[in-house]
């Protein structure tokens, strides 16, 4: 959507898809992060956005770097989820469930 509509765009998953990282237990504080890499490269990074919370995902899309991508969904982020992905998840769940 990032490149189609050429605005900034980031991912965010609560799963780990490819790569690895440094430091998966010692990840405790909300902002604290390690590079997500494969082959060398880093490719995102493991973005703890609660406090003793499990990290998210984070990787920088089209227009926009991995430390802003950072900064952005802790900056969305009340609880582990960010905001604009825990407020569809909820919509998606209301919605179904009055099908």
């Amino acid at each position: 959507m990032g490149i189609l509509f050429d605005l900034p765009s980031i991912g965010c998953a609560k799963k780990k898809l490819c790569g690895d990282y440094q430091g998966s237990l010692t990840l405790i504080h909300r902002g604290e992060y390690s590079f997500l890499k494969e082959n060398g490269e880093i490719i995102g990074a493991a973005l703890v956005t609660k406090d003793n919370g499990k990290p998210v995902f984070v990787s920088q899309g089209h227009k926009i770097s991995l430390s802003s991508a950072i900064k952005f969904t802790l900056d969305v982020s009340k609880f582990r989820i960010p905001e604009p992905i825990r407020l569809a998840h909820n919509y998606l769940q209301e919605y179904f469930a009055e099908m």
